[in-house]
C-alpha cells in the first residue's frame, strides 16, 4: 500500500480462510515521518502486523468499557486499538502538530502512533 497522500485504500481478495477485505491508511506520509522519527522501518513494521497472527489482549477479542478491541502483534512490540470514527477523526486533525512535537521531543513519554488503519472486511455487516 502506497503511503502517498491522505488516504490509500487497497482490496485483498482472498479465497482462502481469509476473507476478503478492504484495507485503508491514513495520513501515510505523515506516519511515515513519524516512524523515520522513531526509528521504525516500513519493513519492520509490516513484519510485526503480517508474520504471525495478532493476539488480542484478553484471548477472546471481546471489547472493554469502551468498546474498543486491543490487540497485540505476536512479537509485542505493538498494541492496536479499534477507534471510533470520531477519534479516527480527531487524531487525523493532530497529527502534524503530534510529528512536530516528536522532532522537538525524542524523548517524550506520550503514546507513539505508528499508523492510522481501516480494515473492512466484505461480507461482514456491524451490528
Amino acid at each position: 500500500v502506497a503511503t502517498l497522500g491522505a488516504k490509500s485504500q487497497t482490496r485483498f481478495e482472498s479465497k482462502a480462510i481469509i476473507p476478503t477485505f478492504d484495507f485503508s491508511t491514513y495520513k501515510g506520509r505523515t506516519f511515515a515521518k513519524l516512524r523515520r522519527v522513531f526509528g521504525v522501518t516500513d519493513a519492520e513494521l509490516v513484519s510485526s502486523l503480517c508474520d504471525h497472527p495478532l493476539r488480542t489482549q484478553s484471548g477472546t477479542g471481546d471489547a472493554g468499557k469502551s468498546g474498543s478491541i486491543f490487540w497485540f502483534t505476536s512479537d509485542s512490540k505493538y498494541l492496536l486499538k479499534s477507534i471510533s470514527r470520531k477519534e479516527s477523526i480527531l487524531l487525523q486533525n493532530i497529527v502534524g502538530d503530534y510529528l512536530k512535537h516528536f522532532i522537538k521531543n525524542s524523548n517524550s513519554i506520550l503514546c507513539r502512533f505508528f499508523a492510522l488503519f481501516k480494515i473492512k472486511l466484505q461480507g461482514f455487516k456491524r451490528s
